[in-house]
């Protein structure tokens, strides 16, 4: 009994191709393979197709080593509660901005001081809007990404509002250039 898998009808250079690709099948660790799907163990130039793999929607190629591998990380959790305003936490925190938080039910207005009349409160019908304020600036392709990354996670009901960094503090020390890649406090 023969080890391939080909009918017996196969031509010789289907035969060649099959000895060629199974010793080159043999010749790979299996433990190679398991690494490729653990985003701890893979390598860096293979992150890209992890990402992929794992049905990532957004990839950024700025970002560092460490925050690409957490990302990749927590797509598997951040898909399995998609829809959900803890998923949108989730893809906050995993692309950098677990410091961010998220208000929901705009509408509910109470007389305890918890609303503050700053402009981004309205009456009427908020029920299904949120905002998110982040406690850093974000350049406006980064916050362009956000918007796309949040309206794939939320809940398909909910529409994000804005994007509010107006309490985070603008240091003139350079970090940020007013040439139009920032907003000044919304996105």
């Amino acid at each position: 009994m023969s080890a391939s898998l080909l009918p017996p009808n196969a031509t010789p250079l289907m035969r060649a191709i099959e000895q060629v690709t199974a010793q080159r099948l043999a010749a790979l660790p299996v433990d190679t393979i398991r690494s490729l799907w653990d985003a701890e163990t893979c390598p860096v130039e293979w992150l890209p197709l992890l990402a992929w793999g794992e049905s990532a929607d957004y990839w950024d190629t700025a970002w560092s080593e460490s925050r690409r591998r957490a990302y990749v990380a927590a797509l598997r959790a951040i898909h399995e509660r998609k829809g959900t305003l803890g998923a949108v936490r989730d893809i906050l925190a995993a692309v950098g901005h677990a410091d961010a938080t998220v208000e929901e039910h705009l509408h509910r207005w109470t007389l305890d001081g918890s609303v503050t009349l700053d402009g981004w409160h309205s009456l009427g019908q908020g029920w299904a809007r949120y905002l998110v304020r982040l406690a850093r600036p974000v350049p406006n392709r980064i916050a362009q990404a956000l918007r796309r990354l949040l309206r794939l996670t939320a809940p398909a009901h909910m529409r994000l509002v804005v994007l509010d960094y107006t309490a985070a503090a603008w240091r003139l020390d350079g970090t940020v250039t007013l040439d139009g890649a920032y907003n000044l406090g919304a996105a």
